[in-house]
């Protein structure tokens, strides 16, 4: 009988313990409510307190017409209403399960999701975190800590915080392609450019874009440009203005404009640049677009003149601005800017020299009675004869230099330059003896200009098929190696002697 009790009383213990060792789950009410800033999410902060007026939350949304609801979510951010459509489709799924079913989800969230609050010390060890996930976590890049920067940090009103950064959300959505309307997104790919090249423009120094570390140089860049633009509207007004220029200002007269005008040159989208449109005649509309389209090949296609595209966006933003002084000097800047990049992209210089070359442009569009020394363009004729046009590495710079010069004969001769875009180069003569391959294969001069075909044919092996394949091309130049009789290496050599000197014209070498 004692042996009994003592068993009940063991078991009685065990159970006790046991119950101590895996405790019965507790449900406790929130200890924690989400709290929202006063901006345009009044809806949604009654939806995170459960206040909202219908018995079900989603009760009224759920029974609203597509016009009811494009009008609800109309005074929303595109973020909010993102927000607003994953809660009720969240909400109206709970709404079906019964009170077991809700129970063991509960359950299984507070068994299996964990949320894990790290607070770092400094902005870039927040980036290194995300980055170390291996993308997996938040995709952050420099420019959205840029984007913190301008509209949290240097603007003071809090509403035009939030507006301002609604703005850099749509500037920095991807762009609709094919659409006639006017561009006011262009992705966060080409507002992080716009930053690099306009922060590198005002402080006259290279920003490297690797590491996070150009976030410093952008907001350097921010604070001159404040600074700046506070003192020219102090001095106008004879005392400090009572409203300062802020980030939000920032954003919408220097950030947001720079990077459409990129957008715009890196898509050919030259229609839409008011200066080329205003030019008084067809040839000298055709001229610019020309050397626009060689410096859009070159600075997209070539690594070592890439840091042109700095220069060439300060100009475009002042033809856009209709600056008389950049209206005026039109063809001289561009002229000079055209043939320094083709230098760059030929004597491959290193990226100091090329920074410097870069300023000094700069300081020329600033100050027209700055002078720039020109030693370097007239050693670059002899430079070109010697090129090797035809290696893998430099034929891009072969097809885009051979479409400019092809365009200026078509302008020459008043015959109609052709846009096509996607362009490659086919060596004209492939049989060489072996002294002769070294010399002349790969020049300028045993290259023709082709359009780029995803699906090419068999090449042509015969000079009669290739004269045919060439004659079908649009390229002026293309068109008279179809021209040739023969294709030795006397002809080759002509070729590119008149190719070189061609260059020398077109681009003012001699």
């Amino acid at each position: 009988m004692a042996g009994g009790k003592r068993a009940v009383a063991l078991l009685a213990t065990s159970n006790e313990i046991g119950t101590m060792l895996v405790p019965t789950k507790v449900r406790k009410e929130d200890v924690l409510r989400i709290s929202l800033r006063k901006r345009d999410n009044i809806l949604l902060e009654k939806i995170l307190r459960g206040v909202i007026e219908s018995e079900t939350p989603t009760q009224a949304y759920t029974t609203m017409s597509s016009r009811e609801r494009s009008v609800l979510l109309s005074a929303l951010s595109s973020a909010n209403a993102r927000i607003l459509d994953n809660f009720t489709h969240s909400a109206r799924r709970l709404s079906i399960l019964s009170t077991r079913e809700r129970l063991r989800l509960l359950d299984y969230i507070v068994e299996r999701v964990h949320l894990l609050v790290c607070i770092p010390e400094t902005s870039r060890i927040a980036r290194n975190i995300v980055m170390s996930q291996n993308r997996k976590g938040l995709d952050n890049e420099p420019v959205d800590d840029f984007k913190g920067v301008v509209c949290f940090r240097y603007t003071l009103d809090e509403d035009e915080m939030y507006k301002t950064f609604d703005e850099w959300d749509v500037l920095s959505a991807a762009p609709s392609l094919g659409s006639s309307e006017e561009v006011t997104s262009v992705g966060r790919d080409i507002v992080s450019a716009a930053c690099l090249l306009r922060a590198s423009a005002a402080l006259r120094t290279k920003i490297r874009s690797r590491g996070g570390d150009e976030v410093y140089d952008w907001e350097r860049w921010l604070r001159e440009e404040l600074w700046r633009q506070n003192q020219r509207m102090s001095e106008e007004a004879g005392e400090p203005a009572s409203q300062p220029w802020q980030g939000k200002d920032f954003f919408s007269a220097s950030l947001a404009p720079a990077s459409i005008v990129l957008y715009k040159f890196r898509s050919s989208l030259w229609e839409e640049f008011s200066f080329i449109s205003s030019q008084a005649t067809k040839s000298r509309k055709d001229t610019i677009l020309a050397q626009l389209n060689f410096m859009r090949d070159m600075t997209s296609g070539v690594a070592s003149a890439k840091e042109a595209e700095i220069v060439l966006l300060e100009l475009l933003i002042r033809l856009e601005n209709d600056e008389e002084n950049a209206m005026r000097r039109l063809d001289e800047i561009l002229s000079l800017i055209e043939a320094w990049t083709l230098w760059m992209a030929i004597e491959k210089p290193s990226p100091m020299q090329r920074h410097k070359l870069v300023f000094a442009l700069l300081d020329l569009i600033d100050d027209e009675a700055k002078t720039l020394q020109t030693e370097g363009l007239q050693g670059l004729g002899c430079s070109l004869s010697e090129f090797e046009f035809g290696s893998a590495a430099s034929r891009k710079i072969a097809a885009a230099l051979l479409r400019r010069l092809d365009a200026h004969e078509s302008i020459r001769q008043k015959k109609k330059v052709s846009q096509k875009s996607e362009v490659t180069v086919d060596f004209i003569k492939t049989d060489w003896a072996d002294g002769e391959r070294d010399e002349q294969a790969n020049s300028i001069g045993n290259l023709a200009l082709i359009a780029a075909k995803k699906t090419r044919k068999k090449k042509p092996a015969s000079w009669s098929e290739k004269q045919q394949s060439y004659g079908r091309e649009v390229w002026l130049l293309t068109k008279r190696v179809a021209e040739m009789d023969e294709c030795g290496v006397a002809d080759i050599k002509g070729r590119h002697a008149d190719i070189c000197d061609l260059t020398s014209n077109v681009f003012g070498l001699n």
